[in-house]
């Protein structure tokens, strides 16, 4: 073979192995989107509550004002929510992390 036909050969391989890596990619992109668009609604929330700070004050100050056990209760839930989304945020990075790295 000439030095042309080894790079042609070598391109195809490459090409190939591109191609086989763009459909495992779609696959596993494809698995996780489900959690994608929940993951996209939470922020949409997130961001929301963000954009008024006020109204969430006003609703916890009627919440501790009405039903101060109640709303202890619904701190420590949300305490334990957002502590477990934490965790699962680095979790998940660092699982992605390791499957780049992988490949």
């Amino acid at each position: 073979m000439s030095r042309r036909d080894d790079i042609v050969a070598r391109k195809a391989r490459l090409v190939e192995r591109i191609a086989n890596q763009r459909r495992q990619l779609a696959e596993r992109v494809e698995a996780v989107q489900p959690l994608i668009r929940l993951t996209d609604k939470a922020m949409a929330a997130v961001n929301k509550v963000r954009a008024h700070p006020g109204l969430v004050a006003i609703g916890i100050g009627v919440v501790f004002a009405l039903r101060p056990k109640r709303a202890i209760a619904w701190l420590r839930r949300g305490f334990f929510v957002w502590r477990t989304a934490r965790w699962a945020q680095r979790s998940l990075a660092s699982v992605l992390a390791q499957e780049l790295n992988r490949n």
